[in-house]
Protein backbone atom coordinates (compact mmCIF):
# COMPACT_ATOMS: atom_id res chain seq x y z
CA UNK A 1 0.00 0.00 0.00
CA UNK A 2 1.10 3.64 -0.06
CA UNK A 3 -0.14 6.33 2.01
CA UNK A 4 -0.49 8.99 -0.33
CA UNK A 5 -2.35 12.60 -0.20
CA UNK A 6 -0.19 13.84 2.38
CA UNK A 7 0.73 16.73 0.47
CA UNK A 8 -2.84 17.79 -0.66
CA UNK A 9 -4.05 17.53 3.22
CA UNK A 10 -1.86 19.78 3.77
CA UNK A 11 -1.49 22.42 0.63
CA UNK A 12 -4.96 22.61 -0.61
CA UNK A 13 -7.33 25.73 0.40
CA UNK A 14 -10.00 24.47 2.52
CA UNK A 15 -13.53 25.93 1.09
CA UNK A 16 -16.80 25.64 2.17
CA UNK A 17 -17.02 21.96 0.82
CA UNK A 18 -14.11 21.10 2.57
CA UNK A 19 -15.02 21.68 6.25
CA UNK A 20 -18.14 21.26 8.39
CA UNK A 21 -19.40 24.51 10.06
CA UNK A 22 -20.59 23.48 13.26
CA UNK A 23 -22.38 24.87 16.16
CA UNK A 24 -20.92 23.38 19.66
CA UNK A 25 -23.88 21.96 22.14
CA UNK A 26 -22.58 22.57 25.45
CA UNK A 27 -22.52 19.71 28.09
CA UNK A 28 -19.46 20.72 30.89
CA UNK A 29 -18.28 23.90 32.03
CA UNK A 30 -15.02 23.74 33.43
CA UNK A 31 -12.86 26.74 35.70
CA UNK A 32 -9.30 26.67 35.74
CA UNK A 33 -8.21 29.31 38.72
CA UNK A 34 -4.84 29.59 37.39
CA UNK A 35 -3.72 30.06 34.12
CA UNK A 36 0.01 30.83 32.62
CA UNK A 37 1.36 31.69 29.27
CA UNK A 38 4.24 30.26 27.85
CA UNK A 39 4.20 32.53 24.94
CA UNK A 40 3.60 36.57 24.86
CA UNK A 41 0.31 36.70 24.96
CA UNK A 42 -1.10 37.85 28.50
CA UNK A 43 -3.59 35.50 29.83
CA UNK A 44 -6.34 36.53 32.96
CA UNK A 45 -5.72 34.50 36.13
CA UNK A 46 -9.03 32.60 35.37
CA UNK A 47 -10.12 30.28 32.82
CA UNK A 48 -12.45 28.48 31.17
CA UNK A 49 -13.15 25.35 28.79
CA UNK A 50 -16.96 25.11 27.45
CA UNK A 51 -16.83 21.22 26.85
CA UNK A 52 -19.14 20.62 24.16
CA UNK A 53 -20.24 17.67 21.80
CA UNK A 54 -20.97 17.06 17.71
CA UNK A 55 -21.48 14.51 15.38
CA UNK A 56 -18.86 15.38 12.75
CA UNK A 57 -15.96 14.42 14.98
CA UNK A 58 -15.53 10.81 15.29
CA UNK A 59 -15.22 9.14 18.60
CA UNK A 60 -11.62 7.45 20.13
CA UNK A 61 -10.58 4.53 17.44
CA UNK A 62 -10.85 2.47 20.87
CA UNK A 63 -14.42 2.07 22.77
CA UNK A 64 -13.22 1.06 25.91
CA UNK A 65 -14.27 0.81 29.57
CA UNK A 66 -13.23 2.24 32.90
CA UNK A 67 -10.95 -0.68 33.65
CA UNK A 68 -9.02 -0.55 30.40
CA UNK A 69 -8.60 3.22 30.38
CA UNK A 70 -7.32 2.77 33.95
CA UNK A 71 -4.65 0.19 33.02
CA UNK A 72 -3.29 2.44 29.96
CA UNK A 73 -3.10 5.49 32.79
CA UNK A 74 -1.28 3.46 34.52
CA UNK A 75 1.19 2.28 31.40
CA UNK A 76 4.23 3.21 30.49
CA UNK A 77 2.41 5.05 27.45
CA UNK A 78 -0.97 6.70 28.61
CA UNK A 79 -0.64 8.74 25.17
CA UNK A 80 -1.69 5.54 23.51
CA UNK A 81 -5.43 6.27 24.11
CA UNK A 82 -6.37 9.29 21.95
CA UNK A 83 -9.50 11.31 22.60
CA UNK A 84 -10.33 13.45 18.41
CA UNK A 85 -10.82 16.56 19.63
CA UNK A 86 -10.93 20.31 18.38
CA UNK A 87 -10.18 23.63 20.24
CA UNK A 88 -11.35 27.13 19.63
CA UNK A 89 -9.76 29.99 19.07
CA UNK A 90 -9.44 32.10 22.63
CA UNK A 91 -11.87 34.29 23.84
CA UNK A 92 -12.28 37.04 26.46
CA UNK A 93 -15.21 37.25 28.95
CA UNK A 94 -16.39 38.49 32.07
CA UNK A 95 -17.07 35.85 35.20
CA UNK A 96 -19.76 35.93 37.22
CA UNK A 97 -18.43 38.23 39.36
CA UNK A 98 -17.09 40.64 36.29
CA UNK A 99 -14.03 39.94 36.19
CA UNK A 100 -11.81 39.36 33.07
CA UNK A 101 -10.98 35.85 32.30
CA UNK A 102 -10.57 33.44 28.86
CA UNK A 103 -12.05 30.66 27.54
CA UNK A 104 -12.06 27.67 24.97
CA UNK A 105 -14.70 25.93 23.54
CA UNK A 106 -13.53 22.12 22.75
CA UNK A 107 -15.18 19.42 21.18
CA UNK A 108 -15.39 15.80 21.09
CA UNK A 109 -18.05 13.15 19.74
CA UNK A 110 -21.59 13.18 21.23
CA UNK A 111 -21.74 9.64 21.24
CA UNK A 112 -18.48 9.41 22.96
CA UNK A 113 -19.61 11.79 25.84
CA UNK A 114 -22.78 10.18 26.50
CA UNK A 115 -21.57 6.99 26.69
CA UNK A 116 -18.33 7.36 28.37
CA UNK A 117 -17.42 10.67 29.46
CA UNK A 118 -21.02 11.58 31.11
CA UNK A 119 -21.11 8.41 33.41
CA UNK A 120 -17.51 8.34 34.50
CA UNK A 121 -15.31 10.56 36.82
CA UNK A 122 -12.16 8.26 35.33
CA UNK A 123 -13.18 9.52 31.62
CA UNK A 124 -14.14 13.00 32.75
CA UNK A 125 -10.93 14.16 35.05
CA UNK A 126 -8.71 11.81 31.65
CA UNK A 127 -10.48 14.24 28.91
CA UNK A 128 -9.55 17.30 31.47
CA UNK A 129 -5.81 15.91 30.90
CA UNK A 130 -6.48 15.96 27.42
CA UNK A 131 -8.18 19.05 27.20
CA UNK A 132 -5.26 21.21 29.05
CA UNK A 133 -2.28 19.36 26.67
CA UNK A 134 -4.30 20.85 23.72
CA UNK A 135 -4.88 24.21 25.03
CA UNK A 136 -1.23 24.22 26.10
CA UNK A 137 -0.89 22.81 22.13
CA UNK A 138 -2.69 25.46 20.90
CA UNK A 139 -2.33 28.71 22.83
CA UNK A 140 1.19 28.01 24.98
CA UNK A 141 -1.12 28.37 27.89
CA UNK A 142 -0.32 26.00 30.81
CA UNK A 143 -3.51 25.07 32.78
CA UNK A 144 -3.34 23.42 36.15
CA UNK A 145 -5.87 20.57 36.59
CA UNK A 146 -5.60 20.31 40.22
CA UNK A 147 -6.88 23.83 40.15
CA UNK A 148 -10.45 23.08 38.51
CA UNK A 149 -13.90 22.48 39.51
CA UNK A 150 -16.53 21.41 36.74
CA UNK A 151 -19.17 24.19 37.19
CA UNK A 152 -22.59 22.86 38.80
CA UNK A 153 -25.14 25.07 37.61
CA UNK A 154 -23.80 26.17 33.89
CA UNK A 155 -22.92 24.04 31.00
CA UNK A 156 -20.92 27.16 29.01
CA UNK A 157 -20.02 30.64 29.45
CA UNK A 158 -19.32 33.14 26.73
CA UNK A 159 -21.03 32.77 23.53
CA UNK A 160 -19.91 29.76 21.65
CA UNK A 161 -18.75 30.80 18.21
CA UNK A 162 -19.26 28.27 14.82
CA UNK A 163 -16.32 26.48 14.73
CA UNK A 164 -14.63 24.52 11.00
CA UNK A 165 -13.88 20.90 10.61
CA UNK A 166 -11.55 20.06 8.02
CA UNK A 167 -13.23 16.95 6.42
CA UNK A 168 -11.82 13.92 5.70
CA UNK A 169 -9.99 14.55 1.66
CA UNK A 170 -11.93 13.40 -1.00
CA UNK A 171 -9.40 11.65 -3.34
CA UNK A 172 -8.46 8.07 -1.78
CA UNK A 173 -5.07 8.19 0.97
CA UNK A 174 -4.50 4.71 0.53
CA UNK A 175 -4.07 2.87 -3.08
CA UNK A 176 -2.06 -0.88 -4.04
CA UNK A 177 1.25 0.31 -5.08
CA UNK A 178 4.97 -2.07 -5.10
CA UNK A 179 6.51 -3.29 -2.15
CA UNK A 180 9.67 -1.91 0.15
CA UNK A 181 12.14 -3.57 2.12
CA UNK A 182 12.48 -1.26 5.26
CA UNK A 183 11.64 -3.31 8.12
CA UNK A 184 9.30 -1.66 11.26
CA UNK A 185 7.20 -2.65 14.03
CA UNK A 186 4.31 -1.93 16.52
CA UNK A 187 2.60 -3.19 19.30
CA UNK A 188 -0.99 -3.68 20.78
CA UNK A 189 -2.14 -5.68 24.03
CA UNK A 190 -5.45 -7.08 21.56
CA UNK A 191 -4.23 -7.60 18.49
CA UNK A 192 -1.20 -9.20 16.66
CA UNK A 193 1.30 -7.15 15.05
CA UNK A 194 1.57 -7.16 11.75
CA UNK A 195 4.57 -6.81 9.56
CA UNK A 196 5.22 -3.84 7.68
CA UNK A 197 7.82 -2.19 5.85
CA UNK A 198 7.74 2.01 5.22
CA UNK A 199 9.43 4.30 2.21
CA UNK A 200 9.57 8.27 2.24
CA UNK A 201 9.61 9.37 -1.31
CA UNK A 202 11.27 12.51 -2.09
CA UNK A 203 9.69 13.97 0.74
CA UNK A 204 6.39 13.99 -0.34
CA UNK A 205 5.06 10.35 -0.59
CA UNK A 206 4.90 7.49 2.63
CA UNK A 207 4.45 4.08 0.70
CA UNK A 208 4.09 1.44 3.00
CA UNK A 209 3.16 -2.04 2.93
CA UNK A 210 1.51 -4.46 5.58
CA UNK A 211 1.58 -7.85 5.42
CA UNK A 212 -2.23 -8.91 6.72
CA UNK A 213 -2.21 -12.79 6.31
CA UNK A 214 -5.44 -13.37 7.43
CA UNK A 215 -7.28 -11.54 4.47
CA UNK A 216 -7.09 -13.62 1.56
CA UNK A 217 -9.99 -12.60 -0.40
CA UNK A 218 -12.27 -9.83 -1.47
CA UNK A 219 -14.35 -10.88 1.47
CA UNK A 220 -12.07 -10.69 4.59
CA UNK A 221 -11.18 -7.34 2.89
CA UNK A 222 -14.20 -6.19 3.98
CA UNK A 223 -13.14 -6.52 7.82
CA UNK A 224 -9.95 -3.62 7.27
CA UNK A 225 -9.99 -0.74 8.66
CA UNK A 226 -7.82 2.15 7.97
CA UNK A 227 -7.80 5.54 10.01
CA UNK A 228 -4.97 8.25 8.81
CA UNK A 229 -4.34 11.45 10.22
CA UNK A 230 -1.32 13.54 9.30
CA UNK A 231 1.18 11.65 11.63
CA UNK A 232 -0.46 8.68 12.31
CA UNK A 233 -1.50 5.17 10.74
CA UNK A 234 -4.07 2.81 12.21
CA UNK A 235 -4.70 -0.15 10.15
CA UNK A 236 -6.82 -2.96 11.52
CA UNK A 237 -7.89 -6.35 10.05
CA UNK A 238 -10.18 -9.04 12.63
CA UNK A 239 -6.57 -10.38 13.64
CA UNK A 240 -4.09 -8.03 13.28
CA UNK A 241 -3.16 -4.46 14.15
CA UNK A 242 -1.09 -1.62 12.84
CA UNK A 243 -0.61 1.73 14.87
CA UNK A 244 2.19 3.80 13.94
CA UNK A 245 3.25 7.46 13.70
CA UNK A 246 4.54 8.40 10.48
CA UNK A 247 8.08 10.09 10.07
CA UNK A 248 8.70 13.54 10.33
CA UNK A 249 10.63 16.47 11.85
CA UNK A 250 9.26 19.45 13.66
CA UNK A 251 10.02 22.89 14.52
CA UNK A 252 9.35 24.80 17.21
CA UNK A 253 10.04 28.95 16.89
CA UNK A 254 8.22 32.30 19.01
CA UNK A 255 8.95 35.53 17.62
CA UNK A 256 7.28 38.98 17.67
CA UNK A 257 4.56 39.00 16.38
CA UNK A 258 5.47 41.92 14.42
CA UNK A 259 7.81 39.91 12.57
CA UNK A 260 5.47 36.92 12.19
CA UNK A 261 4.59 37.51 9.10
CA UNK A 262 8.54 38.18 7.79
CA UNK A 263 10.05 35.33 9.60
CA UNK A 264 7.14 32.97 8.06
CA UNK A 265 8.13 34.46 4.15
CA UNK A 266 11.67 34.28 4.93
CA UNK A 267 11.25 30.26 6.20
CA UNK A 268 9.24 29.33 3.14
CA UNK A 269 11.66 30.63 1.09
CA UNK A 270 14.63 28.85 2.59
CA UNK A 271 12.91 25.57 2.98
CA UNK A 272 11.80 25.62 -1.20
CA UNK A 273 15.50 26.96 -1.88
CA UNK A 274 16.68 23.98 -0.22
CA UNK A 275 14.10 21.53 -2.06
CA UNK A 276 12.73 20.60 1.57
CA UNK A 277 9.24 19.80 1.70
CA UNK A 278 6.67 21.12 4.52
CA UNK A 279 4.55 23.23 5.60
CA UNK A 280 4.12 25.32 8.44
CA UNK A 281 1.66 25.57 10.97
CA UNK A 282 1.21 27.89 13.73
CA UNK A 283 -0.27 29.61 17.06
CA UNK A 284 -0.29 33.18 15.75
CA UNK A 285 -1.89 35.03 17.79
CA UNK A 286 1.49 34.33 20.11
CA UNK A 287 3.89 34.35 17.75
CA UNK A 288 4.65 30.80 17.62
CA UNK A 289 5.18 28.40 14.56
CA UNK A 290 6.24 25.29 13.36
CA UNK A 291 7.61 23.85 10.32
CA UNK A 292 6.72 19.77 9.65
CA UNK A 293 9.27 18.14 7.70
CA UNK A 294 8.87 14.80 6.46
CA UNK A 295 12.38 12.80 6.76
CA UNK A 296 12.90 9.71 4.49
CA UNK A 297 16.87 9.12 4.53
CA UNK A 298 20.05 10.38 6.37
CA UNK A 299 20.89 13.06 3.62
CA UNK A 300 17.49 14.61 3.88
CA UNK A 301 17.82 14.44 7.83
CA UNK A 302 21.30 16.73 7.70
CA UNK A 303 19.22 18.91 5.25
CA UNK A 304 16.58 19.86 7.82
CA UNK A 305 18.75 19.51 10.68
CA UNK A 306 20.50 22.28 8.98
CA UNK A 307 17.36 24.75 8.20
CA UNK A 308 16.14 23.68 11.25
CA UNK A 309 19.67 25.65 12.92
CA UNK A 310 19.04 28.72 10.16
CA UNK A 311 15.58 29.40 11.11
CA UNK A 312 16.96 29.39 14.76
CA UNK A 313 19.28 31.93 14.00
Amino acid sequence: MVVEGLRTMITEHNTDEDVWLVDPAPRLCVKFRDARSTGDVQTSQKFFINICVCSQLPPPLDDIDETALAAIIDSSDPGSYRIPLCVSELSSIKDHDGCGASKVDLLINEGFYERRVATSELFRSFLLLVAADAVNDKHGIQLDVSQSVFLKNRKSIGQLATQRIRKQPLKPLIQEMSTTKIEGSASSSDFETPNYTLLLHEGRQIEAKINLPDVTDAESAKTVSVDLNPDRLVVQSTRYRLDIFLPGFTTDVCVPISRLADVITETRMDLDHSNIFGTIVGHVGDGNFHCILPVGTEEELHAVWAASDRLVQ
